[in-house]
């Protein structure tokens, strides 16, 4: 198991995307964090204090150091933070575009805002926040999955049990079911042996095949 999360790690490119994500956001904190802290001093000394100005400054300073490591620990929590606090600068972006019409520069932080949400929506780097378990689980081939669950033929599955005899040995017996039972163990169609269906009652049952001559 610790070979193939080694493996899983080395050769993931996935984690590219949070680490751009994460840069981008970093770089956009800081920018708020001006940019607040700059408009705070200067509501104090003219008209009072913005309740949304603090907002957005609490927003950015506790980003600064619960995302970067929200990342590196992959937690979900941290993506659902990073994807919150993109929407919120995207649209104080766009607020202050239409109010101070500097587009020199609120455009290019809108800009990278919406990139941000693009990277963070992107399969590549969702998956990158799933359990390593999850992720490096190999996927059950169909043999492995019928030899689980059973034949299937329709809504019956195949099930065996051993009977024994009167000699003190034991046989086994095949029988499909259309529901769960504890009268057998659900098992794969066994080599040598084809399904035909009872005419009368429907129900499916094994046979061997004829060899040919």
């Amino acid at each position: 198991m610790k070979d193939s999360e080694e493996k899983y790690s080395k050769t993931n490119p996935k984690i590219y995307a949070a680490l751009i994500a994460v840069g981008i956001i970093l770089i956009l904190n800081i920018i708020f964090i001006v940019f607040s802290s700059n408009r705070i001093l200067h509501s104090i000394r003219d008209s009072g204090i913005q309740p949304l100005t603090w907002f957005i400054l609490l927003l950015s300073v506790i980003a600064l150091p619960v995302i970067p490591y929200g990342f590196t620990k992959k937690k979900r929590w941290s993506w659902s933070y990073a994807v919150f606090l993109s929407i919120v600068y995207a649209l104080v972006s766009l607020f202050l575009i239409t109010t101070t019409g500097n587009l020199f520069i609120w455009h290019p932080i809108f800009v990278l805002s919406i990139i941000t949400l693009i990277i963070l929506s992107l399969s590549s780097t969702r998956i990158y926040f799933k359990p390593v378990e999850e992720k490096t689980m190999p996927r059950k081939t169909r043999e492995e999955k019928i030899e689980e669950e059973g034949y299937q033929h329709g809504e019956f599955t195949l099930y065996r049990k051993l009977v024994p005899t009167k000699s003190g040995s034991a046989r086994v017996f095949y029988f499909f079911s259309k529901e769960p039972t504890d009268k057998g163990t659900p098992c794969p169609l066994p080599e040598g042996y084809e399904v035909h269906i009872n005419k009368r009652s429907g129900v499916p049952y094994l046979k061997k095949k004829k060899t040919k001559e």
